[in-house]
Protein backbone atom coordinates (compact mmCIF):
# COMPACT_ATOMS: atom_id res chain seq x y z
CA UNK A 1 0.00 0.00 0.00
CA UNK A 2 1.31 3.59 -0.93
CA UNK A 3 1.42 6.53 2.18
CA UNK A 4 -2.79 8.23 1.65
CA UNK A 5 -3.78 6.06 -1.19
CA UNK A 6 -6.89 7.34 -1.85
CA UNK A 7 -6.42 10.68 -0.03
CA UNK A 8 -7.39 13.80 -1.63
CA UNK A 9 -4.63 15.48 -0.21
CA UNK A 10 -2.52 13.16 -2.15
CA UNK A 11 -3.82 14.08 -5.38
CA UNK A 12 -2.52 17.44 -5.10
CA UNK A 13 0.58 16.02 -4.67
CA UNK A 14 3.54 16.71 -1.99
CA UNK A 15 5.06 19.60 -1.93
CA UNK A 16 8.92 20.32 -2.73
CA UNK A 17 10.91 18.78 0.04
CA UNK A 18 8.68 16.21 0.97
CA UNK A 19 8.71 12.76 0.73
CA UNK A 20 6.60 9.52 2.31
CA UNK A 21 8.34 6.78 4.19
CA UNK A 22 6.76 3.99 5.24
CA UNK A 23 7.25 2.55 8.81
CA UNK A 24 9.09 -0.84 8.43
CA UNK A 25 7.66 -2.23 11.82
CA UNK A 26 4.17 -0.88 11.99
CA UNK A 27 3.32 -0.22 8.37
CA UNK A 28 2.16 3.67 9.06
CA UNK A 29 2.72 5.98 6.38
CA UNK A 30 5.01 9.51 7.66
CA UNK A 31 5.62 12.20 5.67
CA UNK A 32 9.63 13.40 5.68
CA UNK A 33 10.78 17.15 4.95
CA UNK A 34 14.48 16.42 3.52
CA UNK A 35 15.24 20.08 3.82
CA UNK A 36 14.00 20.37 7.67
CA UNK A 37 14.29 16.81 8.52
CA UNK A 38 10.91 17.14 10.31
CA UNK A 39 8.84 14.14 10.05
CA UNK A 40 4.48 13.95 10.50
CA UNK A 41 1.84 11.74 10.67
CA UNK A 42 -0.08 13.51 8.06
CA UNK A 43 0.25 14.46 4.39
CA UNK A 44 1.49 17.92 4.45
CA UNK A 45 -1.84 19.76 3.28
CA UNK A 46 -3.63 17.49 5.56
CA UNK A 47 -1.55 19.50 8.34
CA UNK A 48 -2.72 22.88 6.75
CA UNK A 49 -6.23 22.21 7.09
CA UNK A 50 -5.70 20.41 10.44
CA UNK A 51 -3.77 23.43 11.85
CA UNK A 52 -6.20 26.44 10.07
CA UNK A 53 -9.01 23.78 11.85
CA UNK A 54 -7.23 24.50 14.90
CA UNK A 55 -6.43 27.74 14.97
CA UNK A 56 -10.61 28.21 13.35
CA UNK A 57 -12.24 25.94 15.86
CA UNK A 58 -12.54 28.52 19.24
CA UNK A 59 -14.06 31.36 17.25
CA UNK A 60 -16.42 29.08 15.28
CA UNK A 61 -17.22 27.50 18.93
CA UNK A 62 -17.78 31.22 19.76
CA UNK A 63 -20.11 32.04 17.27
CA UNK A 64 -22.02 28.68 17.48
CA UNK A 65 -22.30 29.65 21.67
CA UNK A 66 -23.63 32.67 20.41
CA UNK A 67 -26.45 31.42 18.16
CA UNK A 68 -27.62 28.55 20.67
CA UNK A 69 -28.00 32.16 22.84
CA UNK A 70 -30.17 33.22 20.69
CA UNK A 71 -32.25 30.79 19.88
CA UNK A 72 -32.60 29.56 23.52
CA UNK A 73 -33.44 33.29 24.21
CA UNK A 74 -36.01 33.23 21.00
CA UNK A 75 -37.72 29.93 22.47
CA UNK A 76 -38.18 31.79 25.86
CA UNK A 77 -40.13 34.78 23.64
CA UNK A 78 -42.05 32.44 21.92
CA UNK A 79 -42.99 29.99 24.90
CA UNK A 80 -44.20 33.65 26.46
CA UNK A 81 -46.21 34.71 23.70
CA UNK A 82 -47.89 30.90 23.95
CA UNK A 83 -48.67 31.75 27.20
CA UNK A 84 -50.37 35.03 27.05
CA UNK A 85 -52.10 33.86 24.26
CA UNK A 86 -53.47 30.56 25.89
CA UNK A 87 -54.84 33.37 28.75
CA UNK A 88 -56.04 35.36 26.78
CA UNK A 89 -58.25 32.39 24.79
CA UNK A 90 -58.99 30.81 27.80
CA UNK A 91 -59.97 34.66 29.19
CA UNK A 92 -62.22 35.12 26.24
CA UNK A 93 -63.76 31.70 26.51
CA UNK A 94 -64.52 32.35 30.15
CA UNK A 95 -66.66 35.57 29.32
CA UNK A 96 -68.38 33.99 26.66
CA UNK A 97 -69.73 31.16 28.64
CA UNK A 98 -70.88 33.99 31.65
CA UNK A 99 -72.57 35.73 28.70
CA UNK A 100 -74.02 32.61 27.59
CA UNK A 101 -75.54 32.18 31.14
CA UNK A 102 -76.86 35.21 31.42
Amino acid sequence: MRCGAGSQAVAKGLPRNWVPQVDGVSGQCFFLNTRTGNLHRHHPHVREVLLYAARARPAAEAQLAEQLQQLWQYGARVADAFQRKQEQVTHQLRAARAEAWT
